[in-house]
């Protein structure tokens, strides 16, 4: 398909050319700042957003085999450290660092740490990245200058605000299911299992890197002692919810219910068929409860929002299901993404 080559490499060297340096690019590539006239022409000033969008353009740099493009995102959090430290301490009463749902390209938060709005999962999804890249990279200089003293950070941050309930469970209450304004709600999926994901990584680098502080049995502990991911009901049987406490009729919007398949690869095609099959249902689920069903196709009516479509897919992929990924994902992701000047944005 020539076609399709040819967006791949369009789209990769728009990717080389906006990560190339610090600070990394934002919500609108190389645009940032606000409009000059009456019309806001860098929606949310281009400012990094880390509920995702800080976060998608590096989801696929390591399987492209252009891992050294993660550089811009590894120094540009590690100059932004004085502001989440900031936030950490001030805000939270806490050590550590945290980064709540806006930076600027100054490394200053929007937002001042405050309000409802995502509450504190900015830090576990900053931090997921760095522990993809050691996933892919394996760099153990890398892992001992760069992402083992920021995840200790973050780390901090989290041992600081979390308490262990009666049930000798630690627990996050109240934190936001991103998208979903609920407030009184806890233990949401997509924090609870990037948090996973940080613990796994930070005991993994204290063995390789022959750290035995105080911090490690903590790390240890709360790991063992994460809360369960909260079950609900649909039509088809039991499914992942996005939090504790928002109805399984609810609709979903950032689907963090399926953040333990992708992006963490808790859960994938080689997992416990009971578990696969508790995914599955979550999946389906999701597609009937997605909020906003705005697209059609030649076929008609379609049910993704546009911006939903790359995490459904790579669901679907790791889930097994190959033929609904062609058959429905990649032409829904061709058509709202592929632009006439042969980029995918």
């Amino acid at each position: 398909d020539k076609a399709m080559e040819q967006l791949f490499y369009h789209s990769l060297y728009a990717l080389g050319a906006a990560y190339r340096g610090v600070p990394m690019s934002g919500l609108l590539g190389l645009c940032y700042g606000p409009g000059t006239g009456p019309v806001q022409i860098t929606p949310w000033t281009g400012d990094l957003h880390h509920d995702q969008n800080a976060q998608c353009p590096f989801l696929p740099v390591h399987a492209l085999n252009h891992s050294e493009l993660f550089d811009a995102y590894l120094e540009t959090y590690e100059r932004f450290l004085p502001e989440a430290r900031r936030l950490a301490k001030e805000i939270w009463g806490v050590g550590g660092a945290h980064f709540d749902m806006c930076f600027n390209a100054l490394g200053k938060s929007i937002m001042g740490g405050v309000g409802h709005y995502r509450f504190y999962f900015g830090s576990s999804y900053v931090a997921l990245m760095h522990c993809l890249c050691w996933r892919y990279r394996r760099d153990v200089e890398q892992l001992k200058r760069k992402i083992y003293p920021f995840l200790r950070e973050i780390l901090a941050f989290y041992l600081g605000i979390m308490r262990k309930g009666a049930d000798g469970k630690y627990h996050l209450w109240p934190a936001h299911a991103p998208e979903l304004d609920i407030t009184d709600c806890g233990d949401p999926v997509q924090t609870v299992c990037m948090l996973k994901i940080c613990l796994e990584t930070a005991l993994e680098a204290a063995g390789i890197l022959k750290d035995s502080g105080k911090e490690v049995a903590r790390w240890r502990d709360l790991y063992r002692n994460l809360p369960e991911y909260p079950v609900g009901t649909c039509q088809a049987g039991s499914r992942v919810l996005d939090g504790l406490g928002i109805p399984s009729n609810h609709h979903v919007s950032q689907a963090s219910g399926l953040y333990p398949v992708y992006p963490c690869g808790e859960v994938d095609e080689f997992s416990d068929p009971d578990e696969i099959a508790l995914y599955q249902r979550t999946l389906d689920a999701v597609v009937a409860q997605i909020a906003q069903k705005v697209y059609a196709t030649d076929r008609g009516f379609h049910y993704q929002f546009v911006w939903q479509n790359f995490f459904l897919a790579m669901t679907a992929l790791r889930l097994g299901r190959q033929e609904e990924f062609w058959n429905t994902y990649m032409p829904l992701m061709l058509r709202a993404y592929s632009k006439p000047n042969g980029l995918m944005s």
